[in-house]
């Protein structure tokens, strides 16, 4: 069994709570590995205080918040790339764009998704980090497509709420 260290870096308690209950005593199963891996979780509420534990003792996957609650994901994975840039970033946020994805992805992010995140989407999302990190030759590293599917997925939504808005008698003079 391999264990990775995990640093969640994000001020709402719920994300908190959630992460450390889905990876509590579990084991994650590999694609292409024969070894489970099990996380050692560590949360922090600040870019400040992430920022501190990167630089001190970097741990193996970060997951953080783009921009909510005062905390500034993009400048903990400004921190991460110039810190430690083998240590991946799966940036989660309630307000998922194209542009925050492009610039989390500029940053060095693994991935973007949207909140709230389910366990099983958490899991899979780690599973992923954890074996792009262990085989280099899968990981995709700057400029990847990946966090900018996940953007759009999760903005799936907005044509059906462009269309009703297109419906409304709404003046804008």
């Amino acid at each position: 069994m391999i264990t990775r260290q995990l640093l969640l870096a994000d001020a709402d308690p719920y994300m908190r709570a959630m992460v450390k209950r889905s990876l509590a005593k579990r084991r994650l199963r590999i694609p292409g590995f024969r070894d489970s891996v099990c996380f050692d979780v560590e949360t922090v509420t600040s870019d400040d205080e992430a920022i501190r534990r990167i630089a001190l003792d970097p741990p193996d996957i970060v997951v953080l918040e783009c921009r909510a609650f005062g905390l500034d994901g993009l400048k903990i994975l400004e921190a991460i790339e110039e810190l430690h840039p083998d240590t991946v970033a799966i940036v989660a946020t309630l307000l998922p764009s194209i542009p925050a994805a492009v610039e989390a992805t500029k940053l060095g992010a693994f991935a973007f998704a949207a909140k709230p995140l389910s366990e099983t989407r958490l899991r899979e999302l780690l599973s992923q980090a954890t074996a792009a990190q262990l085989d280099y030759s899968v990981r995709p590293r700057r400029f990847s497509t990946a966090p900018l599917r996940n953007a759009v997925h999760g903005l799936a939504k907005l044509p059906a709420a462009l269309a009703h808005l297109a419906t409304t008698a709404i003046s804008l003079y």
